[in-house]
């Protein structure tokens, strides 16, 4: 289980709380960029997010808009139990 930095903590409880980060995964003009929605209390480091997914806090989902893909980040079950362990 991985060690909830206060960082790491703090945008599992912002992704609960409703904010959406979203990152363009299409080859297109948009690739690499990343759209917030929502309130993120600090800053967005994108190692903090992929660490979270790698150890299965965040899951995935595509959307498309206008054909263009986005992967945005969902709180998974094992993330909400380690957010709510205090982890």
């Amino acid at each position: 289980m991985l060690k909830l930095t206060g960082a790491k903590k703090r945008l599992l409880e912002d992704i609960a709380n409703g904010a959406i980060v979203s990152i363009c995964t299409e080859p297109s003009a948009s690739f690499g960029e990343w759209a917030i929605k929502g309130k993120l209390r600090k800053g967005l480091h994108l190692k903090t997010l992929w660490d979270l997914k790698r150890f299965g806090y965040l899951r995935c989902e595509s959307e498309y808009t206008y054909g263009i893909r986005w992967e945005s980040f969902q709180l998974t079950t094992s993330g909400r139990e380690a957010l709510n362990a205090g982890n």
